[in-house]
C-alpha cells in the first residue's frame, strides 16, 4: 500500500497502534494494569518519502483475557515466545525519537497505553512537546455523529438547539432505526433485520451478561468473571467453591445491583443442579 501523506510535515510523524489485554493500564494494588500485545508504528519522515514500519506482538507477563482475544485476535501462544515490553522499549523510544503522534482514538487509548510502558520501564515519556492528531476527533468534528445528525440524516427532521423531551426522542429514535434499515439494506449486516441479528453485528457488549460487563459468556458459553481475583474462571464453580467470596461479592461489594442478583441467580441454580444430580 502507497503511503503518500498529504500533509506539510515540519518533524516525523508517528502513526500508532496498540493490541492490549484490556482498557486500563494503571497499575492498581489489587491488580495490575492492562499491557500492550502488540505495537505497530509507522513513522513518516519530514520529507513525507521516507516511511518506516514496525509491528510487534509483546509478551504482557501474564494470561491474556478471552474477551481480549476475542476482540484482537492474539492468544497466549501467539506472545509465548515474544519479549516484555521492557525488553523492547529502548529500541521503541529510539524508533519514535521525537516525532509527533497520528491515529485514530489514539488520545483516549494508545498513548494511554504507550506513555504508562514507557515509564513503567524506567524510560521517562510524555506527550509534552509533541503534536497529536486524533483522527477520531477530526471524524466526530467535521461529520456529526450525534443524536441531532442522525434525526437529520435517517428521519429527516431538522432538530433545534432546544432541550429535547425523553417521549419525543423516543419517537425520533423509531423514524432513526426505520431509516437505518432502509439505507443500509445492501449491507449484509442489515439481511432480513430484526433485533437478533442486529444484536450480533453491532452490539460489543452482545457476550456481556450484565450492564457493566462484569459477567461475560466464555467461549463454551458460560458466565465467567471479568473483574476481580477469578477473572476468566466460571462464576458458578468459585462461588460454590469460595463462600466467603460469594458473601463479600452479594453483601460486602460495591457491585451493581444488577451484577449481584446475577451472581445469586446463578449460584443459587448450580446448587440446585447439584442437589438434584
Amino acid at each position: 500500500m502507497s503511503l503518500n501523506l498529504n500533509l506539510n510535515l515540519k518533524k516525523p510523524l508517528v502513526f500508532l497502534k496498540v493490541a492490549t489485554t484490556g482498557m486500563e493500564p494503571i497499575d492498581k494494588k489489587d491488580k495490575p494494569g492492562d499491557r500492550i500485545i502488540e505495537i505497530s508504528i509507522t513513522r513518516i519522515e519530514a520529507d513525507r518519502k521516507t516511511v518506516k514500519t514496525g509491528t510487534r506482538l509483546v509478551n504482557p507477563g501474564f494470561p491474556i483475557p478471552t474477551d481480549a482475544t476475542m476482540i484482537n485476535g492474539i492468544s497466549d501462544a501467539d506472545v509465548a515466545n515474544m519479549p516484555k515490553f521492557g525488553d523492547i522499549a529502548n529500541g521503541l523510544n529510539s524508533f519514535i525519537g521525537d516525532a509527533d503522534f497520528a491515529g485514530f482514538s489514539i488520545s483516549n487509548f494508545d498513548l494511554k497505553f504507550l506513555t504508562e510502558e514507557f515509564n513503567r520501564a524506567g524510560i521517562p515519556f510524555t506527550i509534552y512537546g509533541r503534536k497529536v492528531i486524533d483522527l477520531s476527533s477530526i471524524f466526530n468534528q467535521m461529520e456529526k455523529r450525534d443524536f441531532r445528525a442522525a434525526a437529520s440524516k435517517f428521519a429527516g427532521q431538522e432538530l433545534s438547539d432546544a432541550p429535547i423531551k425523553s417521549e419525543t426522542a423516543n419517537h425520533i429514535a423509531v423514524h432513526i432505526l426505520n431509516g437505518m434499515v432502509a439505507s443500509y439494506s445492501t449491507d449484509s449486516r442489515f439481511e432480513n433485520a430484526n433485533p437478533d441479528i442486529l444484536n450480533e453485528n453491532f452490539n460489543k457488549n452482545k457476550n456481556a451478561l450484565d450492564v457493566q460487563r462484569k459477567i461475560i459468556l466464555n467461549k463454551e458459553g458460560k458466565p465467567v468473571f471479568a473483574f476481580g481475583k477469578y477473572e476468566g474462571l466460571v462464576v458458578s464453580t468459585m462461588m460454590i467453591s469460595d463462600p466467603g467470596y460469594y458473601d463479600w461479592c452479594i453483601n460486602a461489594s460495591d457491585l451493581p445491583k444488577d451484577t449481584k442478583l446475577l451472581l445469586k441467580r446463578i449460584t443459587e441454580k448450580a446448587k440446585s443442579a447439584q442437589q438434584n444430580a
